[in-house]
């Protein structure tokens, strides 16, 4: 596995080598800005500039960076490459609220960024608050191998660099719009990559990057005790989530075969002590599997060792459970039923501890359930579960003769389902969908807010930008 942090950068080595390799300056951390911008002749300020323009603007090339002067813009596009990924497909959800995007790596690997909003509020002048959020893959892969998770499947190929994570974020808020959250949730164990999430996570919360605040940050790990400790360490107060699955290590060490280093009570310890230490939320991950670890008992369980270890008596500790996002080639796993989730999730609130052992003259302290929340189901329909849209270009590719016949046979389908959207500089706005004159093609987009957010659109059959977009500036109005 290649190091997660990239190696120095040598300005001199960098004019000389292919243009093909030339680094991303997105990797560029402020030592490194400050050596090359030295030996171009230019003064340190200039690395504010490119930087604002990399993670504020999300300036696709040098030359649209017009507040540098065009030597050195010319020298940048000699060295350098704005951004190490670049989108490669997309699959969009029927209600246009979930898109993910499987973007290419100058090597050629593919790794998966997720851009989920929620509905917009029904007053307009909230517009501004609807909350979205990116989801950022942090491996090329995954090594944590869990039965349920397509990441896993062929194993971990290399650690993405920080600049590659923040392209993720880069890229979904170029297309989409400002986000308000980001969450290392997509491929990849963060905290097994944590050289590189560090300086991501640097420069997502520094002022001369995103701009981000560390609370709008959550890091989900397997649970890497060390890189939970770690994480606390740094004092940068992200949210953590920790993908518990079950509340003993045999069944633990069946749904995740990795986890056998660190037992289940340690890791709930050191979330405990991270909660503590950085005043953050700490959310405990279930995945539901029917038949596996859905029972009431298991409920029971979980429930008796958050209490035990003290984390349910915190204000900051809560339990997500989260029900199966089926998987093809995992086809002896099952989504539990909503009577099963009912249970389990009533269990979970319901079951209080019991109340210490103290003096009788000291009334005892309130006791209460770990608060517990079901996600929502988003973007089952285009594959958003980690890794899924990955694996299923890797199987195309494999046979491309199949995958080209299904993609025909769904195409109309996915007119009114979401799909593929054309990214064609001009469209024909047609019922809520995108179609492109060029191909004959009709790609289906999100419904058009500002004409009835669903309705049949007041502009169809009508010439647009290709900045039509939800949530987004609209040119026709």
């Amino acid at each position: 596995m290649t190091a997660g942090k990239a190696p120095p950068y040598t300005p001199s080595s960098a004019a000389a080598a292919d243009t093909a390799a030339r680094r991303a300056a997105t990797d560029l951390d402020t030592a490194e800005w400050e050596s090359y911008l030295a030996e171009a002749g230019e003064p340190a300020y200039r690395a504010r500039q490119v930087r604002e323009h990399l993670f504020r603007h999300h300036t696709e090339t040098f030359a649209g960076m017009v507040q540098l002067p065009a030597p050195l813009r010319e020298r940048l596009q000699l060295h350098l490459t704005p951004y190490g990924l670049a989108e490669r497909s997309r699959t969009r959800s029927g209600d246009g609220l979930t898109t993910k995007l499987l973007l290419q790596a100058g090597d050629g690997h593919t790794v998966e960024a997720v851009s989920i909003r929620e509905p917009l509020p029904a007053d307009p002048r909230r517009v501004r608050r609807a909350r979205h959020t990116v989801c950022v893959s942090s491996q090329v892969g995954c090594a944590m191998g869990c039965i349920f998770c397509a990441s896993g499947i062929g194993g971990v190929v290399r650690n993405l660099t920080a600049g590659e994570m923040l392209d993720q974020a880069a890229i979904v808020q170029r297309e989409f719009g400002p986000l308000t959250n980001l969450v290392f949730m997509g491929m990849g164990e963060p905290l097994a990559n944590y050289p590189a999430l560090s300086r991501a996570l640097a420069v997502l919360c520094d002022r001369d990057g995103f701009g981000f605040g560390a609370r709008r940050i959550t890091v989900s790990t397997v649970g890497l005790v060390s890189g939970i400790e770690r994480l606390a360490r740094d004092a940068r107060p992200v949210g953590l989530a920790v993908s518990l699955h079950a509340a003993d290590d045999e069944l633990r060490h069946r749904l995740v075969p990795t986890s056998g280093r660190w037992p289940v009570a340690e890791i709930v310890a050191a979330a405990t002590a991270y909660a503590r230490t950085t005043g953050r939320t700490v959310t405990f991950e279930y995945v539901l599997l029917a038949g596996i670890n859905d029972a009431v008992s298991h409920a029971e369980r979980l429930a008796d060792l958050l209490h035990q270890r003290g984390t349910a008596t915190l204000a900051s500790a809560k339990v997500n459970v989260i029900p199966y996002n089926p998987v093809p080639e995992f086809t002896g796993l099952r989504r539990p039923p909503a009577a099963r989730v009912h249970a389990f999730v009533h269990t979970l609130r319901r079951r209080a501890p019991p109340p210490p052992a103290c003096p009788a003259s000291v009334p005892p302290l309130p006791r209460r359930p770990a608060p517990v929340t079901v996600r929502k189901e988003k973007g089952q329909e285009v594959a958003a579960a980690c890794g899924q849209l990955r694996r299923r270009e890797r199987v195309a590719a494999q046979d491309p003769a199949g995958h080209a016949a299904q993609g025909e046979r769904s195409r109309w389908r996915n007119t009114s389902a979401g799909g593929i959207m054309n990214r064609s500089r001009r469209v024909v706005h047609f019922r809520n969908h995108r179609y492109v004159p060029e191909t004959g093609r009709p790609w289906a987009l999100a419904p058009c807010v500002p004409c009835g957010r669903g309705g049949r659109c007041a502009n169809a059959g009508r010439v647009l930008d290709v900045a039509h977009r939800v949530g987004g500036r609209h040119r026709h109005h």
